[in-house]
């Protein structure tokens, strides 16, 4: 099979002679014919190469590439030579992983949303819970965001879908295990949010009593162990939820149609209302 670091760097050289995503998709299967690239692979590397990155080999790749085939006596070494390979990423490689997993985020909650409205109906409202255990100030002077437009405006983005078109009403936010970076972390982000969406969030410092939380917030029943709950842990929660996720695969296909669709024709209206506006009247 064809190394995809090869396409990859074939994707590379089409960002470079500033040719379209279209274009370079083309250009791949011709080249590559059946062992091409998917097209959502080609569009991926391509939003990427064009947004600045310059690595072509995935994120975990490079820190596996330096730790495949050692071994290490205990657990702290294995801890610490993981940080070592982690602070030697490039910082463009690192930020290639942070906007990755965004998007894994954004997906999975926009999943997690149409799947509630799918199979529960409308819902006066929801609760998430977000665990900042293992965040660190690390996380935040690699990532740089907040010199950097191009990220500024794809944070922007990113709070703007949540507060303004998640298709679930939120309710509350609580936030698990803060750290003392968590002020760091808020004069960071605070700009993108509205009040309204900031005064949902509660924190809750790593050492807090969670007991009133469990009586008026969300009740141990609802909750995996990890945090103090009776329903089963993490792991198994989280195969439930993809294997629901694929059953209603053909929901999330035909929505993908519907919207396409949707765009192609309001991009048709946006060329007609240019169009008549440049219409002379004699």
């Amino acid at each position: 099979m064809t190394d995809p670091l090869e396409q990859r760097y074939a994707v590379k050289f089409c960002v470079l002679l500033g040719k379209n995503t279209v274009e370079t998709n083309e250009m791949i299967k011709q080249a590559f014919k059946d062992k091409a690239l998917s097209e959502s692979s080609v569009r991926k590397w391509h939003k990427m190469f064009r947004d600045g990155r310059e690595e072509v080999t995935d994120e975990a790749r490079c820190i596996k590439s330096k730790l495949k085939g050692k071994h290490w006596g205990t657990i702290k070494d294995i801890q610490e030579a993981t940080t070592r390979a982690l602070k030697d990423l490039p910082v463009d490689v690192f930020q290639g992983a942070f906007r990755a997993w965004k998007t894994r985020l954004q997906k999975c909650i926009d999943a997690e949303g149409y799947a509630c409205l799918y199979k529960r109906g409308p819902q006066p409202g929801y609760i998430f819970l977000f665990d900042m255990q293992g965040v660190k100030l690390g996380h935040l002077t690699r990532v740089s965001l907040s010199f950097q437009k191009e990220k500024q405006r794809s944070l922007r983005k990113f709070f703007t879908y949540i507060q303004e078109a998640l298709p679930v009403r939120m309710k509350e936010i609580h936030v698990l295990n803060t750290e003392p970076i968590l002020d760091k972390l808020l004069l960071l982000i605070r700009p993108f949010m509205d009040k309204k969406f900031f005064d949902m969030i509660k924190f809750h410092h790593k050492d807090e009593n969670l007991e009133n939380f469990y009586e008026t917030v969300i009740p141990r029943s609802a909750l995996p162990p990890d945090y103090g709950g009776t329903l089963s842990d993490t792991q198994t929660l989280h195969k439930k939820c993809m294997q629901y996720l694929q059953t209603i695969e053909p929901y999330f296909v035909a929505e993908e149609a519907q919207r396409h669709v949707a765009i192609a024709f309001k991009k048709g209206e946006k060329g007609l209302e240019r169009n008549f506006k440049k219409l002379d009247i004699d």
